[in-house]
């Protein structure tokens, strides 16, 4: 385990800061539908249908990311920092209220989705077979939970608060072309019904390599 790493997963400075290519607070006014990128090179983010800031109990802050299941999502527009060759490191706080199929993060060209499917979670690039698939996932309906998915050369790590899950080795690319990315919804898996918190992707390191202790603050924004 390595504690310089987890000691930037809540408050405080982050030594990977500049490696952060997306950071949502979700923060800012009930019903608000202005999101705002805590990144160091800001992207500009969408809500798409009635995706909107909710007030009402979030994991951290003033708010967080209401999703409806019926089209909402977030749309960040195509950057080099959505290329997910390397290694990476997605991560956020979901509050699922239903486990139909739904999508924490896809590609928009299809190339990395990451969600649940069949009462499990799962993690796949375009159209070949998921090769992370992380069972059980019910009992953490209607409750903050926070879900990362790392890469690390040719490892796969899943993590459901803090908890390892699934290691497996892929030799399998993803795109490299850096397209949009939507948080909320896939392609390959629907839309979340529920709220999402503190959303951040690092790309070039893999801050979780082991089970660790889930974040008790917000991302810090340096």
């Amino acid at each position: 385990i390595n504690p310089y790493r987890f000691a930037a997963a809540g408050g405080g400075s982050d030594p990977d800061y500049s490696s952060v290519g997306l950071l949502l607070h979700c923060d800012g006014a009930n019903n608000s539908t202005t999101f705002t990128d805590n990144s160091g090179t800001p992207k500009t983010v969408t809500a798409q249908a009635d995706a909107k800031i909710s007030t009402t109990s979030p994991k951290f802050g003033t708010g967080s990311c209401s999703l409806d299941g019926t089209g909402d999502y977030l749309l960040v527009t195509g950057n080099t920092v959505f290329d997910f060759s390397g290694d990476f490191c997605w991560e956020a706080w979901v509050y699922l209220t239903s486990g139909a199929n739904s999508g924490f993060f896809g590609s928009g060209l299809g190339s990395l989705y990451y969600g649940v499917y069949s009462n499990c979670i799962i993690v796949g690039n375009g159209g070949i077979n998921p090769f992370l698939n992380v069972t059980s996932f019910t009992p953490y309906l209607n409750a903050w939970t926070h879900v990362a998915c790392t890469r690390s050369g040719s490892t796969m790590r899943h993590f459901i608060n803090g908890d390892i899950k699934e290691t497996v080795t892929s030799l399998i690319p993803f795109n490299a072309g850096g397209g949009n990315v939507h948080v909320g919804y896939s392609s390959s898996l629907g839309y979340i019904t529920g709220k999402m918190d503190d959303v951040r992707l690092t790309k070039g390191v893999a801050r979780y390599t082991a089970s660790f202790t889930a974040p008790t603050a917000a991302f810090p924004n340096s």
